[in-house]
This record gives structure tokens, C-alpha cells and sequence, in this order.
């Protein structure tokens, strides 16, 4: 039996719903979701985000901004899972398109206007025309700055910055700077870096 959640004009709908302590819904959010939706204490939901999936679950402290869109295209797969990790940022406008499963580590970053593609084909693939259809894997402490796009069968290793505007279309490795279209690694054990006192200190002071 379906579980409700309705505050103002937003709504939840799942199998199980479970939010925890402290959590923040804002206006207009709608979240359809066929099993389980779970977000951790101390999460943020601002206005007009929408989540359609099998399952949504997420750790302590997620942020999601607004207008981010988990769903759009293919969200009926019974794969179709978003699994987040503790202290995630996703800002305004993000699509998520969890038509296989997405999976988001803890520390994680994404910034404005991002995709997150797990399925592209259109044309008839009978005639010989490409279709791509896959997973999604981002590691703990990654950045993806505004205007990237991540596509089916890809991931990001932990520890790893990627710059903005990039399009991964490969596996990008842990430690890493990496940044372009298509996306390439700039620079190997980046990160992280032995900050020493001094430097400790001074970015204190700043």
C-alpha cells in the first residue's frame, strides 16, 4: 500500500517513505517514487524538484537545489535506483536519469545545470544507429562543477576534481584533474594533497 507525504502544495508517493530528523521540503516538489524514498537527517529539498524512480535513497545532510529532476526519459526500469551517500550537494537544474542505476558516494558535489544520461538512443538501432544504455558511478569527494555531462557507463574515482563544461564519456580514475569535451586527465595524484601546518593555518586565516 502506497505511503503519502503532503506539505503545502508538495507531495510524496512510495511504498516507504522515511525522513529523517530535521529535513527541509519546499514548494512544489514532487516525488513519485515505486519503493522505497529515504533521505538521512539535516536534508534540503527546495522548490519545484522532481524525483521519479524505482528507489531513491540517500544518506544524512543531502541537498538537493532547485529544479533538480531525478527521472526524465527512462525511469520505468526496474533498475532504475539512485543510491547517494552523507554530505551531497546537487544544484539548480540537475538532471539525473536514473534509467539504469546511479550511484553517488559521500562528499560529492554537482554542480548547476549538470546531466546525468544512463540511457541515449533514439533512432532505430535496427537500421545501425548507436544506443547506449548503462550505469552510473561517482566515487566519495568528487567536484563536477556546473555544465558537465556524464554519460552511460561511466564513472569518477574517488578524490577526483573535473572541470566545468566537461563531457565524461569514459572512466576517469581516482586523484585526478581532469577537464575537457570529452573529458581527459590533466594531472594524476592531485588529490588529496599533505597540507602542512603552514599551509593549514594560512587557509584558516583566509
Amino acid at each position: 500500500m502506497k505511503e503519502y507525504f503532503t506539505y503545502q502544495d508538495s507531495c510524496i508517493e512510495a511504498d516507504q517513505i522515511s525522513l529523517g530528523k530535521d529535513c527541509v521540503i519546499g514548494r512544489n516538489v514532487s516525488i513519485k517514487v515505486r519503493g522505497v524514498f529515504s533521505i538521512g537527517r539535516c536534508s534540503t529539498i527546495l522548490d519545484n524538484v522532481q524525483i521519479e524512480c524505482e528507489n531513491f535513497i540517500a544518506g544524512e545532510y543531502l541537498f538537493l537545489a532547485k529544479g533538480v529532476e531525478v527521472g526524465r526519459g527512462g525511469n520505468k526500469n526496474p533498475e532504475s535506483n539512485v543510491y547517494i551517500g552523507d554530505h551531497v550537494g546537487i544544484f539548480e537544474d540537475t538532471i539525473i536519469n536514473p534509467n539504469s542505476p546511479i550511484t553517488i558516494g559521500n562528499d560529492v558535489g554537482i554542480g548547476a545545470e549538470s546531466m546525468l544520461w544512463t540511457h541515449g538512443a533514439w533512432l532505430d538501432v535496427t537500421k545501425g544507429f548507436p544506443a547506449s544504455f548503462g550505469p552510473i558511478t561517482i566515487g566519495n569527494n568528487v567536484w563536477l562543477p556546473p555544465r558537465c555531462i556524464m554519460l552511460p557507463n561511466t564513472s569518477i574515482g574517488d578524490n577526483t576534481v573535473i572541470g566545468i563544461n566537461s563531457l565524461i564519456n569514459k572512466d576517469i580514475p581516482a586523484g585526478v584533474l581532469a577537464a575537457g569535451n570529452p573529458c581527459k586527465v590533466l594531472k594524476t595524484d592531485a588529490y588529496p594533497k599533505q597540507m602542512t601546518n603552514q599551509q593549514l593555518n594560512k587557509i584558516v586565516e583566509n
